[in-house]
């Protein structure tokens, strides 16, 4: 991944397939995008005119493609077809702890992703890792579904935001050093079968966030006045939510991307819809929000990845059906655009832009 983070100013894209078969679901017919898989990608995606500039891995990170791990001859050229096009796989690698829901992090469930890992390795082409779970940050084992970060005198132990879970002190950074242990673990397996990762992509939309109540239980906690800075809790709209904005972005740069840097010191870290934004050149979200003034750190995160989708729902209205249809391409195309273009010129020289894009029509 090193030549990628070099080449800052070029513009490589992040597709999660899980968002194109979401969206493909409510369609008229069937397509080829429903089945997510090789032989579609082959027959719909043209080979490039010409080839990619110096440096460049590809233009596409594609999530959850099948392929013939346990083949190599048959795996080397099914990457060659995917090269051919621009097109690198993720592997997914399940990344929560043991005794969460889902996506649990057992050594053997990790051990079958290095094998994945190791088979593109082998066959001469980067490995990228995609790190699924819902990973948060102010849970740390303990049972099912982990145990809640939060002090011992925290007001309304059992009041629960508008997804069922319990309200976290986000001021407490226990979650997050108990997340960066085990994120060092799963690394360690690929580390100790001497897998080069090129690049590391997380999903992460929890904690620390302004919003879920989490704000308004803080307020009230006796211990959570005295750890803040002065004033954040005080004011809401102005200083609790940047400050949220900045601590988001250090706890991630401990939990996440610290421990990947660990085993690969060149390996180029992102996260979701997480943006570089300033005063002069403010970020947008893919539903036209503007995003608080913002700054990653590029020596620890690598890629900057806005979501740009096209999500019919933010100009659709019940009267305007016709005029969506018409008008839906070029009002993504411009939303697209006005989110890059911000975006680039925020950018340190050592970052690269690498927007994720789906469609919900």
């Amino acid at each position: 991944m090193r030549h990628l983070c070099s080449f800052s100013r070029q513009l490589p894209i992040v597709m999660a397939t899980t968002c194109i078969v979401a969206s493909i679901a409510h369609a008229q017919s069937a397509t080829w995008s429903q089945r997510a898989d090789l032989a579609g990608i082959v027959s719909n995606v043209p080979v490039l005119k010409r080839p990619l500039p110096e440096g460049w891995q590809s233009t596409l990170f594609w999530w959850q493609v099948p392929l013939s791990y346990d083949n190599p001859a048959k795996l080397k050229e099914e990457l060659a077809q995917l090269s051919a096009r621009g097109i690198l796989p993720c592997v997914e690698v399940p990344a929560d702890y043991e005794d969460y829901r889902c996506y649990q992090a057992t050594p053997e469930a990790v051990g079958k992703t290095v094998a994945q890992a190791k088979a593109i390795a082998d066959a001469g082409y980067p490995v990228h890792l995609a790190m699924k779970g819902v990973l948060d940050l102010y849970i740390t084992p303990g049972g099912p579904g982990g145990k809640i970060v939060r002090h011992p005198d925290a007001p309304n132990p059992d009041k629960k935001d508008d997804v069922g879970l319990l309200m976290p002190c986000l001021i407490m950074k226990d979650g997050w050093i108990s997340r960066a242990s085990q994120q060092r673990a799963i690394f360690k397996q690929f580390a100790d079968a001497k897998v080069p990762v090129a690049g590391v992509w997380y999903d992460y939309e929890g904690h620390p966030h302004p919003w879920n109540g989490a704000a308004g239980m803080n307020m009230k906690c006796p211990n959570c006045r005295k750890a803040y800075p002065a004033g954040v809790l005080d004011d809401y709209h102005g200083k609790f939510k940047q400050w949220c904005e900045n601590y988001h972005t250090k706890a991630m740069t401990t939990a996440f991307a610290d421990p990947a840097h660990a085993f690969w010191p060149d390996v180029c870290v992102g996260f979701y819809d997480y943006s570089v934004s300033t005063i002069e050149h403010p970020a947008y979200i893919w539903s036209g929000h503007k995003v608080p003034p913002m700054h990653l750190n590029p020596a620890s995160i690598g890629a900057v990845q806005p979501a740009c989708y096209a999500d019919s729902g933010c100009i659709a209205t019940p009267e305007n059906i016709l005029a969506l249809r018409r008008d839906c391409d070029p009002t993504y195309m411009h939303v697209l655009l006005k989110t890059v273009s911000n975006i680039h010129h925020n950018l340190h020289a050592n970052q690269v832009l690498m927007p994720y894009v789906a469609s919900y029509i």
